[in-house]
């Protein structure tokens, strides 16, 4: 009896962390747009570094219990997104791209790991990914050439009738850092 309680106890702790762990690896993020009062005054004045006298929006974003904020603008026709941590301190900035504008060798590398990873996929989203550099001035010249660091991508695959989604992160080499499920949205069947 004493040994069966405590292999329930190993049991029920191990199927806890194992629920933590996979939770982690989910991706349910809510954004909520907020007045640039709402702001802290270390990001404005970064974005408006970034921006350039562009209309900037603000956002609120909480993703599990990690909350962060993120400025979006457009500049030169693209579509930007600048996230920062509750302290006011530059995450990263992401520039949405289409996937024709990649690198030959690159497109093929993603193409392939997407194909291993279901037969039929359909990119929804991707975003170059720039890491904060020494200065503003240095992450605006990153910009500019197109060296990013990472490459985001949020992709719906259907596999057996069933659609889900994923958010993967790939080096600038198309090998694959990162692998997130996202909750599922309600209109999927619009999909394929």
């Amino acid at each position: 009896m004493k040994y069966s309680w405590w292999f329930f106890m190993v049991i029920a702790f191990a199927k806890a962390n194992s629920l933590q762990a996979q939770s982690s690896q989910v991706k349910i993020e809510k954004e909520e747009r907020i007045d640039q009062s709402d702001v802290p005054a270390p990001i404005i004045a970064t974005i408006a570094d970034l921006a350039k006298d562009t209309n900037v929006k603000y956002y609120k974003e909480t993703d599990d219990d990690r909350v962060s904020f993120e400025g979006k603008f457009k500049k030169e026709g693209n579509r930007y997104s600048a996230e920062f941590n509750v302290t006011g301190i530059l995450e990263d900035v992401e520039v949405e791209v289409d996937k024709k504008s990649l690198d030959e060798n690159l497109r093929t590398a993603i193409t392939t790991r997407l194909d291993s990873i279901a037969s039929r996929w359909r990119i929804e989203k991707m975003q170059e990914q720039y890491l904060p550099q020494s200065s503003i001035s240095q992450l605006n010249q990153n910009i500019d050439q197109r060296t990013f660091d990472n490459l985001e991508l949020i992709v719906a695959f259907k596999t057996d009738g069933k659609i889900y989604r994923k958010e993967l992160l790939f080096d600038t080499n198309g090998f694959l850092i990162q692998s997130r499920d996202v909750k599922r949205i309600a209109y999927d069947f619009l999909l394929f």
